[in-house]
């Protein structure tokens, strides 16, 4: 999924299994830009251009 700088706060989610980030980004994306992300280092390049409200790490 690619990401877009928006004015609402970003939460990304660093999750193995992309179904389940799927299904809780869709729950929270009416409030909040839901990305999922495959690594640290894209963690830190989207925190540079957008707000992250929060980061949702996997196992």
């Amino acid at each position: 999924m690619e990401a877009s700088p928006r004015a609402v706060p970003a939460i990304l989610f660093a999750l193995t299994d992309k179904q389940e980030a799927r299904n809780l980004s869709w729950t929270l994306s009416t409030h909040y830009e839901c990305i999922i992300i495959s690594s640290g280092g894209e963690a830190l390049a989207l925190a540079s251009t957008h707000i992250v409200a929060a980061l949702i790490p996997g196992r």
